[in-house]
């Protein structure tokens, strides 16, 4: 057989090879030297730009995301079109190179056990309730469930701005879109904030309007489509409404007739926006001309999956803790394989459901639009997956070939925080009791696979132990990573203002540990700074690691247990699930948390033998240790040690420092009342 370099033009040859596969082309590109010139010389850019194409966008993504990838790779890798937590594309080497990038990740993406990376950020001393990740601006915009808006760098953790919690609700819902910068969150009064980030400050933002309502609302959701900004907004009282944010200032372009008592979660496509309406399923409805599509009811899907929840964490142990904020956030340190674990899809509904809840009565919550895809959550424990999802809303025949239900173990305990789920890359995220679940979607028009055929599942916790176990309030998957809010302690270190009264009071400056809910973010992009072990880890680690978050000190011992700072914690973790607030008022930012005999006692009497004797050896410990773990734990936050500094503020912590302070917006509503300002720096903290 003649070579066909030899007999057919160059353009027959490359759109040939549009068709087959990088596998295909590494074979072509060993057999002569004729090939390899004309793959890796003389056609290189060609060859490879088009491989990166469909390997870009193998996965169904967001419509609501620009898939095309610019001529130029190089501009690809600049922070504006790097999509990634770990800048995976910065400094890529031609369309080569961004291939040979993009296998790498979805090779990890699609093993059994992916090689991840960790990052943990506290942001500030309050616990986090919603946050968007912004890749070009490279910071994190949040929220707090004591009130107030965050920005904190997504490189180094340090905060950026701030609005007090007095200018914004308590667990306030976020929306931002990442392209235009426009974050919106909801206050007081069925009205929603408008700001717009700040292009020559980072990290600031400010307000561009107030969006007002005549009647109840429920949720709301903000889109991105042909440089389009779309918010929809649902109300509980029969009502959509679409505003157009993309204008200054925003213009209301529909009112929407929906039916009474949606529940609050909504997302959106291109041309339509999909109501959650609790037992009767999901609604769908045209955003432009304000007529009903459809209704997607899941409990008429006949095609039934479990999966079998993963094994309990292991019981907190004085000595194996993995808590707090990570040593550095970008980039993320100490790959694993444990991170996420593996798990089965089966054939056919669970057999031991923990939810009472038939499939009839259940109450339908979060449902996500992904392109062809659709997923919903339900109280029960069930996951809705669609993959036609405009055929399903025309035909009761395709609903029945492309819908399946996922049955878990859940039992409703989560559903009321959230019920959260996220969709990215043909994969999806949902909670389930103490762990996040990472599905890998089917493709369009299929069903899920069990088997061999299966594609990959993984479960990981929500907090760095199952005591510390509270239902996440947000998260998503990303192009190379995955973040969710992670109960674990957090760390303060002594401020300026006990520090000086600890002499007179005759209070050691020791850091103190509180439950507090951060940002995990696990990466699962290879590790470019080295070649040929990008995908590596220490061998073993995953099954015999037992380092605390804190890092071995210099000398190279592994620090103390923080022994009553965790037993102080727990306790402040359980009095904030249950709402128990009646001695706030009586306590201050400036003491310690005091266990008292009684507690004491309960706390040892639940304790192991073994449990006891590494406590009371750790409490041993911490006293001569104290100093050098007070230094280690200030540069794992980026404090520094000396009074006049602080680079991490709480949102309400105005202790008398000169530099280094996070700056915030003024109030919204307060004038420049001095003696208001110093009333409000008093304030007594509240958790």
């Amino acid at each position: 057989m003649p070579d066909p370099l030899q007999v057919l033009p160059a353009e027959i040859v490359l759109r040939c090879i549009e068709f087959t596969p990088l596998s295909g082309i590494a074979a072509l590109n060993s057999t002569t030297k004729a090939w390899h010139g004309f793959l890796d010389t003389t056609h290189k850019d060609a060859v490879y730009s088009s491989q990166a194409h469909k390997l870009y966008n193998k996965n169904p993504r967001s419509d609501r995301e620009v898939t095309k990838l610019g001529r130029d790779v190089e501009a690809f890798g600049e922070a504006r079109c790097d999509k990634s937590f770990v800048q995976y594309f910065r400094g890529t080497q031609g369309w080569k190179d961004f291939c040979k990038r993009l296998m790498m990740l979805e090779r990890n993406w699609c093993s059994k056990r992916p090689v991840v990376r960790e990052s943990v950020v506290q942001v500030g001393y309050d616990p986090v309730w919603r946050f968007k990740p912004d890749f070009k601006r490279r910071f994190i915009v949040s929220t707090s469930q004591s009130g107030g808006v965050c920005v904190t760098d997504m490189d180094d953790g340090r905060m950026l701005w701030r609005l007090r919690r007095e200018d914004v609700r308590m667990c306030a819902h976020l929306e931002y879109d990442q392209e235009s910068g426009t974050a919106c969150w909801d206050r007081f009064g069925n009205a929603i904030e408008v700001w717009k980030a700040d292009e020559v400050e980072r990290g600031s933002f400010h307000r561009i309007g107030i969006l007002e309502h005549d009647c109840e609302t429920r949720g709301f959701q903000l889109s991105r489509f042909n440089d389009k900004e779309t918010l929809c907004v649902v109300s509980s009282e029969g009502k959509g409404f679409v505003w157009d944010l993309s204008v200054h200032p925003p213009k209301q372009q529909k009112v929407l007739e929906i039916e009474n008592e949606a529940v609050g979660h909504l997302d959106q496509g291109k041309d339509t926006v999909c109501y959650s309406m609790g037992q009767r399923g999901y609604h769908v409805c045209s955003k432009s001309t304000g007529e009903m599509l459809g209704k997607l009811d899941p409990k008429d899907c006949k095609n039934i999956f479990h999966i079998a929840h993963p094994p309990a964490q292991p019981n907190l142990t004085m000595g194996a803790t993995n808590h707090g904020p990570t040593a550095t956030v970008n980039p993320p340190q100490n790959p694993r394989k444990d991170r996420l674990t593996p798990l089965k899809l089966y054939n056919g509904p669970h057999p031991v459901p923990r939810s009472p809840l038939a499939i009839e009565n259940d109450e339908w919550g979060s449902g996500i639009i992904s392109g062809n895809h659709m997923c919903g959550v339900s109280r029960g424990g069930r996951v809705f997956i669609c993959t036609d999802f405009v055929g399903a809303l025309a035909s009761p025949a395709r609903f029945a070939e492309t819908s399946a239900i996922l049955h878990t173990e859940g039992d409703g305990s989560t559903f009321e925080l959230g019920g959260w789920l996220s969709i990215k890359n043909g994969r999806c995220l949902f909670e389930i009791i103490d762990n996040i679940y990472v599905f890998s979607l089917p493709a369009f028009g299929q069903l899920p696979e069990t088997g061999d055929a299966q594609k990959p599942i993984w479960a990981t916790p929500i907090s760095s132990a199952p005591q510390l176990a509270v239902p996440v309030s947000f998260m998503g998957i990303y192009d190379d990573c995955i973040m969710h809010t992670y109960t674990t302690l957090g760390f303060r270190s002594p401020s300026s203002r006990s520090r000086r009264d600890s002499d007179d009071d005759n209070r050691s400056e020791r850091t103190r540990a509180f439950p507090t809910k951060a940002i995990r973010i696990l990466s699962l992009a290879p590790d470019l700074s080295r070649p040929g072990k990008e995908l590596s880890y220490v061998e073993g680690l995953e099954v015999h690691d037992k380092t605390p978050r804190s890092t071995a000190s210099r000398s190279g011992l592994a620090p103390p247990t923080r022994g009553a700072a965790m037993q102080a914690g727990l306790l402040q973790l359980m009095a904030l699930l249950t709402n128990n607030n009646e001695d706030d008022e009586s306590s201050e930012e400036g003491e310690d948390f005091i266990l008292d005999d009684a507690t004491r006692a309960d706390f040892y009497a639940s304790l192991t033998e073994d449990e006891r004797r590494e406590l009371q050896e750790s409490e041993a410990m911490e006293a001569a240790q104290e100093l050098e773990d007070r230094q280690r734990t200030a540069e794992m936050m980026g404090f520094e040690d000396d009074e006049g500094r602080m680079e991490m503020l709480r949102s309400d912590d105005e202790d008398e420092v000169a530099v280094g302070r996070a700056p915030y917006a003024p109030s919204l509503d307060d004038g420049d009342d001095d003696e208001e300002e110093s009333e409000w720096e008093d304030e007594e903290d509240e958790i």
